[in-house]
């Protein structure tokens, strides 16, 4: 049996767990503390004395629809399947086979009473015996061996196939749209200047015409944009032009985008 159990905020902070007696919650805690692997405890009367609780605790339990209690004195936790999922490989079966063949996970793992023996679907022995059906932490229903049923194996193989093929589909499809990205690009070949040493001459010359294009003092932007794009690889005649057609039209902050924007456009 694990040695930690966890329990589920889905179930202890709804407003009818809330409602419960502080006793009662004590108890169901420690109930679930003391549970086996598919949830049964074989003594709830002696955990609820032992923590100073008193029977009628586990009544209220009960009623509140938090556990399931069988003649035999056993009880279940009925979000045990919501609280914790065990491996198999870790674990370990319930000795209190009897009651576990008269419940049955619902389509929110919640354990309920099979009153009308509809929702067990075993195959009866050859004596006529039914066999004990058995339930995976999932609260998938499994043959008496532990083994998934036939049609479980199908229909996990068949959801598996079906990923696959989307995944398939997805990779042909990426594929597809960046070979058709690289056709469209084709032929396309946009100029990258290399990179020159700077002519200290040619930047002076530069940030005098700075004046004359701007109508403004040469400040530290326009050093530093003048000297990358010299080093960029463009002449001083082409940042000329640039700076022209700009003229006085761009504000300070992005008078250079537009100048290197130019040019730009002309290389190509």
């Amino acid at each position: 049996m694990a040695k930690r159990r966890c329990l589920s905020n889905e179930v202890i902070e709804t407003d009818d767990f809330l409602e419960l007696s502080k006793d009662a919650r004590l108890l169901y805690f420690m109930l679930n503390m003391n549970a086996d692997d598919l949830g049964f405890i074989g003594k709830p009367k002696a955990i609820a004395r032992q923590n100073e609780c008193n029977t009628e605790c586990i009544d209220e339990l009960e009623k509140a629809g938090f556990i399931i209690r069988f003649p035999s004195g056993v009880v279940c936790i009925c979000h045990w399947l919501i609280h914790n999922t065990l491996k198999n490989d870790r674990k370990q079966d319930t000795r209190y086979q009897e009651e576990l063949s008269r419940i049955y996970p619902d389509d929110n793992r919640i354990y309920r009473m099979d009153t009308d023996g509809n929702h067990l679907e075993s195959k009866r022995n050859p004596d006529g015996n039914e066999p004990e059906t058995k339930w995976n932490p999932d609260g998938i229903q499994t043959e008496t061996n532990g083994i998934p049923t036939e049609d479980r194996i199908t229909e996990e193989k068949e959801t598996e196939e079906k990923r696959r093929e989307v995944n398939r589909s997805q990779q042909k499809q990426k594929t597809t749209e960046e070979t058709e990205k690289q056709k469209s690009t084709e032929g396309e070949t946009i100029p990258v200047p290399v990179p020159v040493s700077v002519s200290v001459e040619d930047e002076e010359d530069l940030l005098s015409f700075v004046t004359t294009a701007f109508g403004e003092t040469p400040n530290d932007e326009d050093r530093e944009s003048i000297h990358t794009l010299l080093k960029e690889g463009y002449t001083v005649q082409q940042i000329r032009g640039a700076m022209l057609v700009t003229g006085q039209s761009s504000s300070v902050w992005n008078r250079w985008a537009h100048v290197t924007g130019v040019i730009r456009k002309q290389k190509r």
